[in-house]
């Protein structure tokens, strides 16, 4: 939450990165609310990934189907052929 709100609006001065009428949410592309110190920017770089995208809570990219890594850049077990389009099952 932001420190201060103002009062004809009821904005709250918000932290870095932080977004919402009270400070209540990550803006897109970050994440980490709860640290309490603004929410920083998603860092996900693999093929087929918005690197924008990441769990708000977390900071774990969204991968595409049959890939994992902290930044999607891995074929999950069981998984091959890594691309933009995901990796397919052996």
């Amino acid at each position: 939450m932001g420190s201060a709100c103002e009062a004809i609006t009821g904005q709250c001065n918000c932290k870095p990165n932080v977004v919402g009428r009270d400070c209540s949410r990550c803006a897109p592309g970050h994440w980490g609310l709860a640290s309490g110190s603004g929410c920083r920017r998603c860092d996900c770089e693999g093929r087929g990934v918005d690197g924008t995208q990441c769990d708000q809570n977390t900071g774990q990219c969204i991968c595409p189907p049959g890939v994992g890594g902290d930044r999607c850049d891995r074929c999950l077990p069981g998984f091959w052929g890594y691309s933009a389009n995901g990796c397919k099952r052996e």
